[in-house]
């Protein structure tokens, strides 16, 4: 899958392979393609470092393959997900369960506890390995082609 990025419009996609870019460094019209709006909320600042260190510039915008952007997006989603089910946990209805459980079955509270630090460790690892693939990503230099192209069309680079 592909995104584009064009200064003053929303995100868009298109399920197209990703090997496609190749073929719009190659003078191919990537803006050809059928594309739709992104319906998910991503930080429009990362969209563009993204595009403007890993794109390939169309007639209308910068394309690139949507897995930069969801790698870049990783930890932050990971810690979100946990978060979600911490909350989750903590829920009333939960604990009751758990109280109930406890009273049948002693050391379920204990053995939960337990198994709840196993996975916040899983995810801990988790995100420090997204961590590092976001950074090595965000490490190559912004492209001074394509940040004068995406000046000179309006758009704003943070």
């Amino acid at each position: 899958m592909l995104y584009r990025v064009q200064p003053g419009s929303a995100l868009m996609w298109s399920d197209t392979d990703a090997s496609l870019v190749d073929l719009a460094r190659e003078g191919v019209d990537l803006d050809l393609l059928e594309w739709q709006p992104v319906d998910s909320e991503h930080r429009h600042a990362e969209v563009v470092d993204i595009a403007l260190r890993h794109g390939t510039k169309t007639g209308t915008g910068i394309v690139f393959p949507t897995r930069l952007l969801d790698a870049v997006e990783r930890p932050r989603k990971l810690l979100r997900d946990y978060e979600n089910l911490r909350k989750a946990t903590g829920d009333p209805a939960i604990k009751a369960a758990d109280a109930r459980r406890e009273q049948v079955s002693p050391g379920w509270i204990r053995a939960g506890k337990k198994s709840d630090q196993v996975v916040w460790e899983s995810v801990r690892a988790a995100v420090l390995d997204a961590e590092r693939r976001s950074a090595e990503l965000m490490s190559r230099p912004v492209r001074e082609d394509l940040a004068a192209w995406w000046q000179e069309r309006g758009g704003i680079i943070a």
